[in-house]
């Protein structure tokens, strides 16, 4: 369980650094980053939070929900994004 966390806070930073880079990119034509794309990152970070949290208090099965949820949103967010 602590690899698939480790990889999913990994792919969430990836995620972050494509965000940033298209907030970048957008920003030199005047346009913005849609904002459910930045509510999208925010919940992953919440359920991966939750993720360890729950692994911290030895819930194997809420961490696994919660970790299997965030790599739903993480996929989503990288097809609109980018990989």
């Amino acid at each position: 369980m602590m690899q698939t966390l480790k990889a999913t806070a990994a792919n969430a930073e990836r995620a972050r650094g494509n965000l940033a880079a298209l907030r970048n990119s957008l920003a030199g034509t005047g346009q913005a980053i849609r904002p459910d794309l930045l509510t999208s990152m925010s919940q992953i970070d919440s359920l991966i939070e939750d993720a360890r949290a729950s692994l911290s208090s030895s819930d194997v099965r809420s961490a696994e929900n919660s970790l299997r949820r965030a790599a739903y949103e993480l996929q989503k967010l990288f097809k609109a994004v980018g990989r």
